[in-house]
């Protein structure tokens, strides 16, 4: 970029989609997943319905078109404003890569969640090849509810728009008792209005009017849940009358004359249009500019333009072996159906089959993401005569309509919009015919089949169900030990070791698994030590039920953008259609709130600390691992309201520090209690704390449990307050006013099951499980040897008797031993079966032994023998435990040492990375900054021969925690320290790494 470069025009733009239109369906989503960042994937196929994933990615999908035209020059016209109120501009896509690259275009975060343009991405990356500048007032905003997605970009101040959905309560809810879920986000001249007519349905779309303006002002000025809705007041908003009768709502026509007040005063620099895309669905959009540009942004009448998608579909005619192939592009709207047997017929070709990816790329040039019609700019004339191009009759008689058009499959390097006349226009300057064909007056196909995708998604998804394990229950039955080496395949060797220990079972539910004895009396030790632990606390245990309706949980990812909980819900009892679906707990802040607000009335109430222990199901889509990513798993929850923020400050890292321990004191896995960064944090929380883990197998780190503070803002979602037992009489309000209300200051805090498949990682080898002695359901076990078929009936009796009172002397002493007296197996075998299962423990006992009245006993983490006398064991076991339990965990601390690496040069960064290291830098803690190192750490492990972890995508480094326990060399000292990353100050070294 250089000085010269021209401003942008003043522009505000306004596109609304209809995920409801023919199209939209899971085959969109496969071919448009692609083009959106990882973490954007990962958090898109969180969502458990499908029009959830629809509305989520169509809108990642819009924010990054419009980025890329305007960036790349596409939006320019003579009358900016005039048409970029109305609808996009229509120039015709160039038949050659732009200079601008669609993965130039990078979305983040703010610390209030809210998506913004990474600028300094672009500007290091693409800022000398792109024509344009980016101006410091471009904002952008989208919202997604119901049937819509809309979405609005402008050069202003602030900018902010929301879509509701005016549904009717489910069941037997009243719309009064509808409304009352949000009393306390109005203010009682705000409630006049909304109640002030006689009809349920008019004070329910009246109501979401409000509540539309009320989120499009929070969200432009992007504060999250931090600004208190009573205190904002609309006025002018108009009153909805006979809401019932189709023709009483203007569709795509604003209300502008609305104003509002910020605590009681007038915000005279900010502007609002209601407007109502279908009869259904208010849209809102809030922005705040001077009011010289406020005229030119409206002045062509601002409506709404409504987005269509195009299909496209690439086939292969069957032909002879010596004939040349002929590739058929089809380009038809996506609600047109392609008979492509009829169509076959009507060419005169033969069976038609979809492309493959080796005839995609010999002829186009591209991979199966990349087809667009457009790519026939670039294919070679030699080539392009063998092309057939079907043009569907529909799209040419849109000829004459400026109705825009958004591809499915990006062009070279981005998505793009047209229309129908700029499309027609580039196939005439093509040396090649279309053959236009009217699918219409073909015979509908038999069955719907693959028609609106091509080949090489399909595959994409047989490729992505294959690496699922087979049900190693079957195999293991008859295979016993491990048969792979830990660090040769980890991913093989974990699920062996979990399956042949008998530490679970796959069950015929993807994603579930059977957490047999062997890995549950894990979990009941971690129970007893931390319920122990937090009993002293004083928080109690108790159980809310699994079950949540729609609407509670709706309001939870309603008003904390991206939390997006991975949520399985109940449709139907016996064979009939539940009135409403109920959503089976992804964790209960939503559950238990509501709850909250009623219980707690008094600061005299506070602090209200309650934990339970419950199963939570979260339906992750892909690639589950056992105990570290699963559908279904048992954890502990912990939620808690304080007066203070002192308060509740202290506990978040009481209950830390227990996490700590559960690792080091129970488990011998060392961990780093740190904080999170503002993009790593719990989502609505104002900060997280966290314990990581450290697998050196893998160099990977890995979650240990949070304790997040979540501020006051879950307080004021569910109106949880009390009266501020500080202020001072004059602060009470007057004589029958309302006293001054304090929202309460909550925590949350968790800790799952998988702890079991970290210390799993952590402590197993080549030969299985290594238990450590504190969560071993047997510590010790104990085997006859040294009889032959020499020995005597008599010898083996009392070799017999000699284990079963070594067995009763250590329980006496506190030990959890077992005898292992099954006759049928050599004790090699049994040797093997118990260092399988990681017994920490092995004693011998023989006819040797019985005349020395001694035991051998064998380390299973070491294989260090010693002899004990048996009148030694009830102390000399205990000791022994212990020095094991204490070496383990020093043995892990030494890996985890000698793989922490700090870095203060990026050209160390990702080598030591490639090391199977986590580093230390010293880091600015920006969130553009952090997107920018997982981009960049990605980028720069493609060469290697490393297998890529399902959920780290790409290989990317990412901010592990920001350690309580700071290095002290290299000493960071503030105001010249650089970050190591960017160059820009760093305030606090973090641990960074790849992770689970």
């Amino acid at each position: 970029m250089t000085a010269s470069t021209p401003s942008p025009p003043q522009i505000l733009v306004r596109w609304a989609i209809n995920i409801t239109q023919p199209g939209v369906d899971a085959e969109l989503t496969e071919r448009l997943v692609p083009f959106v960042q990882p973490e954007e994937r990962a958090r898109i196929r969180q969502f458990m319905f499908e029009k959830d994933r629809h509305r989520a990615l169509l809108g990642r999908i819009l924010m990054r078109t419009f980025l890329y035209r305007f960036l790349s020059g596409q939006l320019d016209d003579k009358e900016d404003v005039k048409a970029l109120s109305s609808e996009p501009a229509r120039p015709t896509p160039p038949p050659s890569p732009p200079a601008l690259s669609w993965w130039d275009i990078r979305l983040t975060r703010s610390a209030h969640n809210k998506p913004e343009f990474d600028l300094q991405h672009y500007q290091q990356h693409a800022g000398s090849r792109s024509g344009r500048a980016v101006p410091s007032n471009l904002h952008f905003n989208l919202s997604h509810h119901g049937d819509w997605v809309v979405f609005t970009a402008g050069t202003v101040a602030a900018l902010g728009i929301d879509v509701t959905d005016i549904e009717p309560p489910r069941g037997s809810e009243t719309v009064t008792a509808y409304l009352s879920w949000m009393t306390g986000q109005f203010t009682p001249t705000e409630w006049r209005w909304i109640r002030q007519s006689p009809r349920d349905d008019d004070r329910l779309a009246q109501f979401h009017r409000y509540w539309g303006l009320k989120e499009s002002f929070v969200k432009a000025k992007g504060v999250g849940l931090n600004l208190d809705l009573q205190r904002i007041e609309f006025h002018g908003v108009p009153a909805v009358e006979d809401y019932s009768q189709a023709d009483t709502i203007a569709i795509n026509k604003p209300f502008t004359d609305i104003s509002v007040h910020l605590d009681g005063v007038p915000q005279a620099d900010w502007y609002f249009e209601l407007y109502h895309v279908d009869h259904r669905h208010p849209v809102a959009v809030a922005y705040s500019t001077e009011p010289t540009t406020r005229g030119r942004l409206t002045e062509a009448a601002p409506e709404f333009t409504i987005l269509s998608l195009q299909g496209l579909l690439v086939l292969k005619p069957k032909t002879a072996k010596s004939a040349a192939v002929t590739p058929v592009m089809i380009v038809a709207l996506d609600e047109t159906s392609t008979n492509l047997t009829a169509l076959a017929k009507h060419l005169n070709l033969k069976e038609m089959r979809f492309a493959n990816e080796d005839l995609l790329q010999s002829f186009f040039q591209v991979n199966k993401d990349e087809v667009s019609p457009f790519v026939l700019g670039n294919t070679p004339k030699d080539q392009l005569a063998n092309v057939i191009l079907v043009l569907d009759a529909a799209v040419a008689k849109l000829s004459t309509s400026e109705t825009p058009l958004s591809f499915n499959a990006p062009g070279f390097t981005a998505p793009v919009l047209s229309t129908a006349p700029a499309l027609l226009e580039f196939f005439r300057n093509l040396p090649l015919a279309y053959k236009e064909v009217d699918f219409s007056t073909m015979a509908p196909a038999a069955a719907p089949g693959p028609a609106k995708a091509s080949a090489a998604p399909a595959a994409k998804k047989a490729a992505a169900a294959a690496p699922k394990p087979k049900p190693e229950a079957v195999v293991g039955s008859a295979q016993l030990g491990v048969e792979v080496s830990k660090d040769a395949d980890f991913s093989k060797w974990y699920q062996q070791v979990l399956v042949r220990s008998e530490m679970l079972d796959y069950y015929d539910v993807s994603g579930c698994y059977i957490i047999r004895p062997w890995a549950y009396f894990v979990w009941k030790m971690v129970q007893r030590f931390f319920g122990d632990g937090i009993e002293q606390m004083g928080i109690d245990d108790t159980y809310f039920p699994m079950f949540v309706s729609s609407k509670v949980l709706d309001r939870e990812k309603d008003h904390i953008e991206g939390f997006a909980p991975e949520v399985a819900w109940v449709t139907k009892a016996g064979s009939s259609d539940l009135e409403e679906p109920i959503a089976v707990r992804p964790t209960s802040e939503t559950v238990m709130y509501p709850y909250f607000a009623k219980w707690i009335r008094s600061h005299r109430d506070l602090p209200l600390r309650i934990n339970q222990w419950c199963n939570v199901v979260r339906w992750e889509f892909k690639h589950p691992m056992p105990f570290i990513r699963t559908r279904e798993f048992l954890w502990q929850e912990g939620h808690t309201a304080h007066l203070t923020h002192e308060g509740a400050a202290e506990e978040v890292l009481e209950i830390l520090d227990l996490y700590r321990r559960v690792y080091e004191e129970l488990l011998a896995v060392p961990v780093v209690p740190g904080m999170k960064s503002e993009k790593e944090k719990f989502a609505g929380g104002q900060y997280t704390t966290t314990v990581e883990g450290f697998i050196p197998a893998t160099g990977r780190g890995i979650q240990g449990g949070t304790s997040h503070h979540l501020g006051q803002n879950f307080s004021k979602m569910f109106n949880v307050v009390v009266e501020d037992p500080a202020a001072g009489n004059e602060d009470r309000g007057t004589e029958g006013g309302e006293a001054q209300k304090l929202h309460v200051w909550q925590n949350s805090w968790g800790l799952s099951t998988r702890v079991i498949g970290v210390m799993v990682m952590v402590h197993g080898d080549d030969k299985g499980l290594v238990m450590p002695p504190r969560v071993a359901q047997i510590q010790a076990v104990v085997i006859p040897c040294g009889l032959t078929v020499k020995s005597t009936a008599a010898d083996r009796a009392a070799v017999e008797e000699g284990v079963k009172k070594v067995v009763a002397t250590l329980t006496r002493a506190g030990v959890r031993a077992k005898a292992d007296l099954r006759e049928n197996y050599t004790p090699g075998y049994k040797f093997n079966h118990w260092e399988l299962r990681g017994v920490p423990l092995r004693l011998e006992v023989g006819p040797n032994d019985l005349k020395n009245a001694s035991t051998m006993s064998v380390r299973r983490d070491t294989g260090a023998k010693r002899s004990i006398a048996v009148a030694d064991l009830p102390t000399e076991l205990p000791s022994l435990l212990e020095t094991i339990q204490a070496d383990m965990l020093q043995r892990a601390k030494a890996a985890r040492q000698a793989s922490t690496k700090t870095v203060t040069q990026w050209e160390d960064f990702v080598p030591a990375l490639n090391r199977k290291c986590v580093v230390l830098i010293p880091w600015c803690e920006r969130t553009t900054c952090e997107d920018d190192i997982k981009d960049r750490s990605a980028r720069t492990t493609t060469d290697t021969d490393e297998p890529e972890d399902e959920k780290a995508p790409s290989m990317g480094a990412k901010s592990l925690c920001i350690p309580f326990d700071q290095p002290t060399e290299p000493k960071l000292v503030p105001g010249e320290t650089k970050c190591v990353a960017c160059g820009e100050l760093a305030k606090r070294y973090a641990l960074f790494g790849r992770s689970y």
